[in-house]
């Protein structure tokens, strides 16, 4: 069956819109908003050679935190204003992959809902077989993403069918920010996946223009069709933006101090994160009136490494399983948690087991409502942060996520563990919680007059069994069926009335 398409209002073109608009505003948020600006994007020639192109690839690449999205921001920006004043028939669009976000923020079935929809309502023509598709299963299965959901390899096959469509009326310019950010055959296979779409485009069409962010591996490895294109390599250019940062940051230090903004500069080697660290740093030992030399001393300290930083930030901690606690939820939670959900799962100690919530909130150690989001910067040493548009708690950057799920959670448990061995440990702690959380006595009324009172609920009762798939080894049959207080069945009757009622709603 066909359907026409009879305008931007049309029943059937909004319902298809919508259903790929979910979660395409999570993954633009995740392009954090940094407080500096890569001024020499305009002198840099790949860039310019890139921009005057028809077509062509362009890579910005570099090192753990030295800016690569800013500047893929920046191009954005820069190219979005080009079209505008120019007045050309330009269609621009983007996705941000986010390691640290949602399961469709890091996924290609991700990538293709977020890039159909903003071509969905430029140019609906193109995609008659999706809207096809779309029509004929909610007739004969349902209503997707609860009776049936739609396949990435599917979903991409609808985009690579429409832009040589798209491409006889626009050119399109497409950005794809941390290619590193998603699992690493699925990047691989993107690049290529578009590189073919980029050669096949016949000088017929309009232009098609791609920039990929990345690290410089794995994605770029030496096989030809990965180092094709132009190339920026952040960490080289951007020097002078690190000094422009660091002085605004310092606030124009006195005349004996300006010695350590160079030492700063010389030492980041192109990294902004490092400098962004260790700016705080100064800040704080100024605040402390430290003079000139002991500053400089120091910087001199700390390791230009980024994840060597990221240990000696922890070797004095004096809060260490609080840390522990918090930093083993925001690296293995299924989702992003918010700062309340965050604030219980503090809370929940299966080792001092507490039959209500109230005697949790009675505890020594509960954090307050006013007080959460300033502790979560205290334990996590300012390394994570809830997010302003989303309340949401995650690291400041992927980096930081990297190091602890291959050696920081080992440091802060003070145990020798391979990364499986954290990741299991982890999960079997989570596991542990979430059942423990279950259990309170709160929870034994009816679902529906308690889950919007308590923010952890849904997430325990849907992602504990997860969690402890995840905690093999450790997390035994026997023993969890010890935590639902076997052989007395009550805990496990409430968990499978509450997971019914949860998934109802959804």
């Amino acid at each position: 069956m066909l359907i026409k398409y009879q305008g931007p209002r049309n029943r059937v073109f909004l319902e298809v819109s919508y259903q790929l608009k979910i979660m395409v505003e999570q993954a633009a948020e995740t392009l954090e908003k940094k407080s500096h600006r890569y001024n020499g994007l305009h002198d840099n020639q790949s860039f310019k050679n890139w921009a005057s192109d028809s077509r062509g690839l362009l890579w910005i690449r570099g090192k753990p935190g030295a800016g690569k999205s800013t500047l893929l921001k920046y191009a954005l920006d820069d190219t979005t204003m080009a079209v505008r004043v120019s007045g050309r028939n330009d269609l621009i669009i983007s996705f941000f992959f986010h390691g640290r976000g949602h399961e469709l923020q890091k996924t290609k079935k991700g990538l293709c809902r977020s890039l159909l929809h903003q071509l969905l309502s430029k140019s609906p023509g193109a995609f008659s077989s999706l809207i096809d598709t779309y029509v004929e299963r909610k007739k004969t299965i349902g209503k997707v993403d609860q009776e049936w959901e739609w396949d990435e390899n599917e979903l991409w096959g609808f985009l690579e069918g429409a832009l040589p469509k798209i491409l006889i009326s626009f050119s399109v310019v497409l950005f794809v920010d941390a290619l590193d950010e998603c699992d690493e055959e699925v990047s691989i296979s993107l690049v290529n996946d578009f590189l073919t779409l980029l050669e096949a485009q016949g000088k017929g069409s309009n232009g098609f223009r791609i920039c990929f962010s990345c690290r410089h591996y794995p994605i770029l490895e030496p096989e030809y069709r990965f180092n094709s294109g132009l190339i920026i390599s952040v960490e080289d250019e951007n020097s002078a933006d690190i000094q422009n940062y660091v002085e605004k940051r310092l606030s124009d230090p006195p005349p004996d101090h300006r010695d350590y903004v160079s030492l700063i500069v010389s030492r980041a080697r192109g990294i902004f994160l490092w400098a962004h660290l260790v700016v705080k740093k100064v800040l704080h030992l100024r605040s402390r009136k430290k003079g000139r030399p002991e500053i400089e001393q120091e910087i001199e300290k700390i390791p230009q490494d980024l994840y060597k930083l990221y240990r000696r930030l922890f070797e004095e901690l004096e809060e260490r399983p609080q840390t522990l606690k918090l930093i083993q939820w925001i690296c293995f939670s299924k989702e992003p948690l918010s700062s309340s959900e965050i604030q219980w799962a503090m809370a929940i100690n299966p080792d001092h087991r507490h039959n209500t919530l109230q005697e949790c909130r009675n505890a020594v150690g509960f954090i307050g409502d006013d007080d959460i989001d300033g502790r979560i910067k205290v334990l996590s040493c300012g390394l994570a942060e809830v997010q302003s548009n989303k309340k949401t708690v995650q690291f400041i950057h992927q980096s930081v996520m990297d190091f602890f799920t291959t050696t920081g959670l080992a440091v802060l448990a003070e145990k020798s563990m391979s990364a499986d061995q954290i990741s299991i440990e982890a999960n079997y702690c989570i596991a542990r919680s979430c059942i423990q959380y279950i259990a309170m006595e709160e929870f034994a009324k009816k679902h529906d007059e308690i889950v919007a009172d308590f923010p952890l609920l849904k997430y325990a009762v849907l992602a504990w069994v997860q969690h402890a798939e995840k905690a093999e080894g450790i997390a035994t049959a026997e023993y969890i069926l010890d935590l639902f207080g076997s052989p007395s069945k009550r805990l496990l009757e409430r968990w499978e009335f509450l997971r019914w009622g949860m998934t109802k709603e959804a």
